[in-house]
């Protein structure tokens, strides 16, 4: 008899374990449906303070209008990134440049900007293609050091 109550026992385990799984394999993909829907949530926030926090183009357009307008493409730049008190990424920059009427000469207005900023000692590379104010305390970032690769024998037969 106490044999018939093990096996029982033994069965109703086993039916509880089956029962646990089929109920795990439920619930795995809507928590990494979940955890996905979170991490949009996180995003959107990050997104929606930093946007809030963002000048517009209109508010960065009033700083070139008072002296009766800037010439130099590296005293433009400067007075947009102590306007937007943040590193801005050269497209950036030159849109906002673009925007208050400030038109960058040359076949390659991103490069010539690059050129023009990257002679202005008030204004340092902080991050690819971004750029801040020295002012602030940024630093260049430091440099990636290149893996040297093994000289290979030459290939040439004879």
């Amino acid at each position: 008899m106490e044999t018939q109550e093990l096996h029982g026992i033994r069965l109703t385990l086993e039916a509880l374990k089956k029962d646990a799984e089929k109920l795990r394999e439920q619930i795995e993909p809507l928590m990494a449906a979940w955890r996905h829907k979170q991490e949009q949530i996180a995003a959107l926030e990050h997104a929606l303070k930093l946007l809030e926090a963002e000048p517009t183009p209109s508010d960065l357009q009033a700083t070139l209008q008072p002296d009766g307008g800037v010439h130099k493409p590296s005293e433009v730049a400067y007075r947009l990134l102590a306007k937007a008190k943040r590193p801005l990424h050269y497209r950036e920059l030159l849109g906002l440049m673009e925007a208050s009427g400030f038109a960058m000469p040359g076949e390659n207005p991103g490069a010539n900007l690059l050129a023009h900023i990257g002679r202005d000692e008030r204004i340092v590379r902080v991050g690819s293609g971004t750029y801040g104010l020295a002012e602030w305390g940024m630093k260049k970032p430091a440099a990636r050091r290149r893996r040297k690769q093994a000289s290979r024998p030459s290939r040439r037969t004879r």
